[in-house]
C-alpha cells in the first residue's frame, strides 16, 4: 500500500510539473516573434572574396634581331581579396581594393608553330571602386565599376627565362547580389570584368618581350562585414 501511495504521489507531482511547462511553452511560444534586423545605414565596411578566373589567351612580342609576335596558351586561374569601403547611404559606397590573381601558361605559337613555355603568370591589382546597390528585402543586387594599377609578373621558361613584372593601367566593372545574414554579414557572388593594361619584360638575356593587354572574367563569392551605421 505504501508503495502504491508512493507511486500514486510521485505520478501526481510528474503530471502537476509536466502541465506547468506545457503552460510554460504555450506562454513563450505566443510571445515569440521573428528577430527584426536593423537597417543599415551607412558606415566602414570589409569584403573578402575569392573565385575562378578565365583569362582570354593573350598576345606577345619578342625583339631579337627582329619582332617576332607570338599568342600564350593560358589555363584559367583563380582570384582572391579584398576591399574596405565606406557606404555613405544606403545606395552609395566607394571602396579600396585589392587582388590576386594566378594562371598557368603552357605554350607560345609564333608564325612558325609552337613551342611549350612552362610557367606562370601573376598580378597584384590595387583599384577604387564606386558600388550602386538597393535593398530587397535580404537581397542586395549592386553595380560597380573601378580603375587602378595592376603589377603584372611572368615566370616562363621559353627559349630563355623570363621572369620579370611591370606595372600596368587596370580598369573593372562588376555586378552581384547579396544575401543579408544578420545585422552586419552578408554573402553573395559576383560576376566581374577587368581589363590590365600591356607590359613590358626582359627575358635572360635581355632582350626585349612585350605583354598585350589582358581581359579577365571572373566568378566570385564575396562575404560582406559591416561596422557602424
Amino acid at each position: 500500500m505504501a508503495k502504491e501511495r508512493t507511486l500514486k504521489t510521485f505520478r501526481g507531482i510528474a503530471t502537476a510539473l509536466g502541465a506547468v511547462m506545457m503552460s510554460a511553452g504555450v506562454a513563450a511560444a505566443a510571445d515569440y516573434s521573428e528577430p527584426v534586423m536593423t537597417p543599415y545605414s551607412g558606415g566602414f565596411y570589409v569584403t573578402l572574396q575569392g573565385g575562378y578566373m578565365m583569362l582570354d589567351d593573350p598576345s606577345v612580342s619578342f625583339i631579337s634581331g627582329g619582332t617576332v609576335n607570338a599568342a600564350v596558351d593560358v589555363d584559367n586561374g583563380y582570384r582572391l581579396g579584398g576591399a574596405i569601403g565606406y557606404d555613405f547611404n544606403d545606395n552609395v559606397a566607394l571602396e579600396f581594393e585589392t587582388s590576386y590573381i594566378h594562371t598557368g601558361v603552357n605554350a607560345i605559337y609564333t608564325g612558325l608553330g609552337g613551342a611549350l613555355a612552362p610557367g606562370d603568370g601573376s598580378a597584384i591589382t590595387l583599384m577604387g571602386n564606386a558600388v550602386i546597390g538597393n535593398d530587397y528585402g535580404p537581397w542586395r543586387p549592386y553595380v560597380g565599376a573601378g580603375i587602378g594599377a595592376a603589377l603584372v609578373s611572368l615566370d616562363v621558361d621559353f627559349m630563355s627565362d623570363i621572369d620579370d613584372s611591370d606595372w600596368a593601367f587596370s580598369a573593372q566593372a562588376f555586378a552581384g547580389v547579396d544575401y543579408q545574414l544578420s545585422d552586419r554579414a552578408s554573402i553573395g557572388g559576383r560576376y566581374r570584368f577587368q581589363h590590365i593594361g600591356s607590359t613590358d619584360y626582359a627575358d635572360g638575356n635581355g632582350n626585349p618581350v612585350g605583354l598585350g593587354g589582358l581581359n579577365l572574367h571572373s566568378f566570385e563569392v564575396v562575404l560582406k562585414f559591416k561596422f557602424g551605421g
